[in-house]
């Protein structure tokens, strides 16, 4: 009988250390990081708007590497008016900027940013001045191409993408930059428009936002191929865009946001206002401004609420965000005229 008590206890301890170990390893596999989910993001912002009356020019893009250095291009209008810069103080236009059309801009560093536009031309920032630095080959009988946008993970690591377009044919273009040379890649069967690159940190997935003339596509781009991750025609409630936030990249699909990790979605929130404008950007998973038809809400993880309203029939344009100051391009339709709302975290 006593060895029989013994026999269980040891059975107990053996099973309770094997228990401990599967734990263990079960827990260095999925670590749990005390304070790792990020707080509500905070909405009690002061904001600034700035005007600026350009006739016939739609400021669009940004990118800045603080909150006083940002830069905005935009469409139409006078050569003088297509990129404007901020010091932190105000705006300033670059002058007539002749390098481009500007469809696209991306940095890496206050000198090191670029602009990619019409008929692939593409556009290098060093600190001091803005030169045109090459020139994509007309691919082909195409009469009209451009490059959309950039992305990678440095200036000897890059993608650049667009399309080409003639008489109702178009294809897809992705270029690859070593620091040395441009080199075109294949971009398989599709023929659309590569809209927007986003990648997600710490891995080598990449995001391609692909509009073809009545739908729209979100594609997967790893290893040098092309995956459908959705794809959908252009409607309010299938619409597709993506963005990236923090680390990850989310899509937003009609009135729910997504984030992606490869082909999978995880569900994030549902926007239930038929004034949200099918756009979200954001720092995180509770801080997510979104874009709506007559201003700016937020998500913070538990519900969304309006930031600010417009007054006039206006349409948000882009949003860039520092750790406290958020940017956003807005256009009024009815008066041709830009502004840059500009909001600040007060002080605590």
């Amino acid at each position: 009988m006593q060895r029989l008590k013994s026999n269980l206890s040891f059975l107990f301890i053996l099973t309770a250390i094997i228990t401990l170990i599967i734990m263990s390893i079960s827990c260095n596999d999925n670590p749990v990081v005390p304070g790792d989910e990020p707080p509500p993001g905070r909405r009690d912002y002061v904001w600034t708007i700035d005007t600026l009356d350009l006739p016939l020019t739609d400021l669009r893009l940004m990118w800045g590497s603080t909150p006083n250095d940002v830069w905005v291009i935009g469409a139409g209008g006078h050569l003088s008016n297509l990129l404007w810069h901020f010091d932190g103080i105000s705006w300033s236009s670059y002058g007539e900027f002749s390098g481009t059309l500007p469809y696209g801009i991306k940095g890496f560093a206050s000198d090191d940013i670029w602009i990619g536009g019409q008929m692939g031309n593409i556009s290098h920032y060093d600190g001091t001045a803005w030169e045109k630095v090459y020139q994509i080959p007309n691919p082909g009988y195409f009469d009209f191409y451009g490059i959309q946008n950039f992305e990678g993970e440095s200036s000897d690591n890059m993608y650049a993408v667009g399309f080409a377009d003639s008489a109702g044919t178009r294809i897809s273009l992705i270029y690859h930059y070593d620091g040395i040379a441009w080199k075109r890649l294949s971009s398989g069967k599709f023929n659309m428009n590569f809209y927007s690159m986003k990648k997600e940190d710490n891995s080598k997935r990449y995001y391609i936002e692909g509009l073809f003339p009545d739908s729209n596509a979100a594609i997967l781009f790893e290893n040098g191929k092309f995956d459908f991750i959705d794809n959908d025609r252009r409607t309010y409630q299938t619409n597709i865009t993506m963005q990236k936030i923090g680390s990850n990249i989310y899509m937003t699909k009609g009135q729910e946001i997504f984030q992606l990790n490869g082909k999978e979605k995880r569900f994030i929130y549902r926007i239930d206002d038929e004034n949200f404008g099918l756009q979200s950007y954001g720092r995180n998973s509770k801080d997510i401004f979104l874009r709506m038809f007559d201003g700016v809400a937020h998500y913070n993880g538990i519900n969304h609420e309006y930031l600010t309203r417009f007054d006039k029939r206006m349409s948000i344009r882009d949003v860039l965000l520092f750790e406290k100051e958020v940017f956003i391009t807005v256009y009024d339709w009815d008066n041709y005229i830009n502004y840059i709302y500009r909001g600040k975290l007060q002080e605590k």
